[in-house]
Formats: C-alpha cells, sequence, structure tokens
C-alpha cells in the first residue's frame, strides 16, 4: 500500500520513502493462476496497480525475506532495477 501511495500524485509529496518487503511488484503474474478466476483482475488494473512499471520517485528500500518462494525474490530483483534501490536480504 506505501508503494501505491507513493505513486499517486495526491500522496507523493507527503511520503519521504518507502520499505518495500516481501512484496507484490508486478500483477501480470497473476492473471496466469487459479486466482484469476476469483479476483478476475483486467489489464488496465493490473498495469495501474503494479509498482514495477511505474516505481516511486521517493527513496525506496527493498526488503526480501531468506525462505521466500521464487516469485517473490524475482521480483523484487525487477523492482531494484527498475527503481535503481537496493534488495537487503533479511
Amino acid at each position: 500500500l506505501a508503494l501505491e501511495a507513493a505513486r499517486r500524485p495526491g500522496t507523493r509529496t507527503k511520503i519521504a520513502g518507502v520499505f518495500a518487503l516481501s512484496g507484490i511488484y508486478d500483477l501480470r503474474p497473476i492473471r496466469w493462476t487459479f486466482l484469476q478466476a476469483e479476483i478476475a483482475l483486467t489489464a488496465a488494473e493490473v498495469a495501474a496497480h503494479s509498482p514495477l512499471d511505474d516505481p516511486p520517485d521517493v527513496a525506496l528500500r527493498i526488503g526480501l525475506g531468506a525462505e521466500e518462494t521464487p516469485e517473490y525474490p524475482r521480483q523484487a530483483r525487477a523492482l531494484s532495477a527498475a527503481a535503481g534501490a537496493p534488495v537487503r536480504p533479511l
């Protein structure tokens, strides 16, 4: 939620930084899972709510749990590359 708030014009200037911890930063893969039948994400919703495609312009630190499933490290590395923010293993 902090990443989402930091990307919105109305709140962007009120947020100095975000610590993103083991998050989902790219919603595209969800559309290919069993969850899609329940949540019915549209392409527009995925684009609007995937911070990987539009990282916030605030100080960003990315934390990653040591025992996460493979998709979490992939998304953390992708956000790190897109935002120029380091990933910190926890």
